[in-house]
């Protein structure tokens, strides 16, 4: 009898997991974090609401990976990116300057450093 009680345990588990308020993002955690600056950069949804990109001033957007454990948070704007705490590090069409650097094929960012907000007035 203990089993069928173990299996419906983890089922539910699973499942208040799933309805969880923070979306997760596409992540990775190199084991070296690079030395590079992108911004500013806008913040924004990509096309598939999932994941975030970073688009510099007159150039093209860059896909962008968060560190294991940021999740990208509903709200009024098009939500924020929080950390593996919960804690807001940037709101959706903010401006900010992120550390990490570009994978080895170029084809996004890694942000694995700070994220910086940019002062108000640029």
């Amino acid at each position: 009898m203990r089993i069928p009680i173990l299996i419906v345990a983890t089922l539910l588990a699973a499942l208040a997991g799933a309805c969880s308020p923070v979306a997760v993002l596409p992540s990775s955690t190199p084991q070296a974090c690079p030395a590079a600056l992108l911004g500013p950069v806008t913040l924004l949804l990509a096309e598939d609401g999932l994941s975030t990109v970073g688009l510099p001033e007159g150039a093209v957007a860059v896909p962008l990976r968060w560190p294991d454990g940021y999740g990208l948070k509903p709200g009024p704007g098009g939500g924020e990116v929080v950390n593996e705490r919960g804690e807001a590090v940037a709101m959706i069409g903010e401006r900010i300057f992120l550390g990490g650097g570009f994978a080895a094929d170029d084809a996004e960012f890694q942000v694995c450093g700070d994220v910086m907000r940019e002062a108000p007035g640029g």
